[in-house]
Parts: structure tokens; C-alpha cells; sequence
């Protein structure tokens, strides 16, 4: 409840690379993220899938990198983010 949203900023956007900034939980960090455009006749869509480390933002539940012996309960330390942006023609 304290921290409802995250928030992507994005910078620049060349060649097949974005790049910009991810703020979770208040803490803000650079990203670059790899995607693929694909043209059509309703616009332009940039498609990709970044893996973003949790920890890096201060959620550290169950990760085996901060607690041991979690055996069954560790929780992967990543996780995957699939994105479809789509950008209308003027």
C-alpha cells in the first residue's frame, strides 16, 4: 500500500535499445531494455521483455541472497517483464 506504482522513464529509444530509468519503492535506477518495432498500418509498436532484480529495489523477502536456509520457500530474485508499446501516427 505505501509504494502502489513503479515508474519507467524512458530517455532515449535507439537502434533496437531503450534506455531510461526504473523507480520502485522509491528507489530509482538505470535501465536498458532491448525491443523490437514492428510497423503497421494503425502505428508503430515496440515490443520486448526485460529482467528486472528485485533486490536492487529493496525487496529482499525470502531471497536466498539475504536469508539461507529457505530451502522451498526462496523466492527467485528476478523476475520478467513483457511489454507492448504502441505509438499512433500523428
Amino acid at each position: 500500500a505505501k509504494y502502489p506504482r513503479a515508474r519507467v522513464n524512458i530517455k532515449n529509444i535507439t537502434n533496437g535499445i531503450m534506455k531510461g530509468t526504473l523507480t520502485i519503492k522509491g528507489i530509482t535506477k538505470p535501465i536498458t531494455v532491448p525491443y523490437k518495432r514492428v510497423n503497421s498500418d494503425k502505428g508503430i509498436v515496440l515490443k520486448g521483455m526485460v529482467t528486472i532484480d528485485r533486490t536492487l529495489y529493496g525487496i529482499n523477502y525470502n531471497s536466498d541472497s539475504f536469508f539461507k536456509n529457505l530451502g522451498a520457500n526462496a523466492i527467485k530474485n528476478t523476475f520478467d517483464v513483457n511489454f507492448k508499446i504502441k505509438l499512433n501516427p500523428l
